[in-house]
């Protein structure tokens, strides 16, 4: 777990860089959700070597993230938003769960001394 935040920290910056060319985005943030949830599972199967904060942090975000896909999908679905306009949001969205997911492993790493 001692690189997880290293890996995240570039990928979430080439990620989210490339986010603002927009464009970029759409290919950039999947391929980033995509190696976060990798180290979402490498997280959970070393869950009990986590303090309680570190837990309540890494299990809101388990909680916020699938919440707010299937939140956007009912939108999508449901409303008369523009989808260029959803597709806007959702890449800050995406971001802003990037950046949190950035600072879970950044705490994992300052509670494991590294």
């Amino acid at each position: 777990m001692r690189n997880l935040y290293l890996t995240n920290k570039y990928l979430t910056i080439i990620g989210v860089g490339v986010t603002l060319t927009m464009w970029g985005g759409i290919i950039a943030l999947p391929l980033l959700g995509f190696t976060q949830l990798i180290m979402c599972i490498i997280i959970f199967n070393k869950k009990n070597k986590l303090n309680k904060k570190n837990k309540k942090l890494f299990y809101t975000y388990l909680l916020v993230t699938p919440t707010l896909a299937i939140v956007f999908k009912l939108v999508s679905v449901f409303s008369r938003i523009e989808t260029l306009l959803l597709l806007f949001i959702w890449m800050i969205v995406s971001s802003i769960l990037a950046f949190f997911h950035l600072y879970i492993t950044y705490m994992i790493k300052k509670q494991n001394g590294v």
